[in-house]
């Protein structure tokens, strides 16, 4: 079974160590209510004063001495991340690598999700998928579901992403977008800095307070399924 390090005292129904346990090249430590399973490197910094926090994986949460209740699992997961609280970063690299600024109340799932964040304003965020949100410096209550869902944002807030690709630019690079709806594999903008932009289906939006449903293959559009709902509109045009 290999080495088992103990500090402390064994009896017939527990263990009693000191702070860390060591099995081979696995490293188990506890520390004011924390659990930090890995290397010598995962959760080391975790105190009486950062209690609740669960760190999995080697380096996850490696330097984090100054907030609680965080849970970072897979490798480098919030690696070097020293400020945040009841953040959840699951995948490498999640939640981010070095140790710059953080926010809190934050869900990061999948490979390098919030890998680039450096703002303590950067709360109440959800990515989830290969690399969505990758990009983001300051992100505040963002939504970005998908493989590279809103990759290119680096300063935006308040959007709704879903989809593949959903959230990116068509012809533009899209970083800085509010308020907006992008829902569908490559629903994008086809602008930069929109404001209150909605695309559904696989389309490239018209810009700041526009709403487009479907791209250019879409011949037709049913208002409800029996056709008898009543359209309210202040204006038609015909382009």
């Amino acid at each position: 079974f290999g080495q088992v390090d103990v500090a402390g005292n064994i009896t017939a129904n527990q263990v009693d160590v000191a702070d860390i346990v060591h099995v081979n090249n696995l490293t188990i430590r506890g520390a004011g209510n924390n659990v930090a399973i890995g290397d010598d490197g995962t959760g080391e910094s975790l105190t009486e004063g950062t209690f609740g926090s669960v760190a999995i994986g080697s380096h996850a949460l490696s330097a984090h001495d100054g907030a609680s209740q965080n849970v970072a699992i897979g490798h480098n997961a919030m690696k070097e991340r020293t400020n945040g609280s009841d953040n959840v970063a699951i995948g490498t690299g999640a939640g981010g690598t070095d140790g710059d600024d953080f926010g809190d109340k934050n869900v990061f799932i999948g490979l390098s999700t919030g890998l680039a964040i450096n703002s303590t304003s950067s709360d109440g965020n959800v990515m989830i998928g290969n690399l969505a949100g990758t990009a983001t410096l300051q992100s505040i209550a963002n939504v970005l579901i998908g493989d590279r869902a809103g990759n290119t944002l680096t300063n935006s807030s308040r959007n709704v992403v879903i989809g593949n690709f959903a959230g990116t630019g068509n012809g533009v690079t899209n970083t800085t977008t509010e308020n907006g709806v992008y829902l569908g594999q490559y629903a994008q903008t086809g602008t930069t800095n929109a404001n209150g932009e909605i695309v559904l289906g696989t389309a490239t939006g018209k810009g700041s307070n526009t709403a487009t449903i479907g791209g250019d293959n879409i011949t037709d559009i049913y208002m409800s399924e029996d056709l008898g709902a009543m359209v309210h509109v202040g204006n038609i045009s015909g382009s």
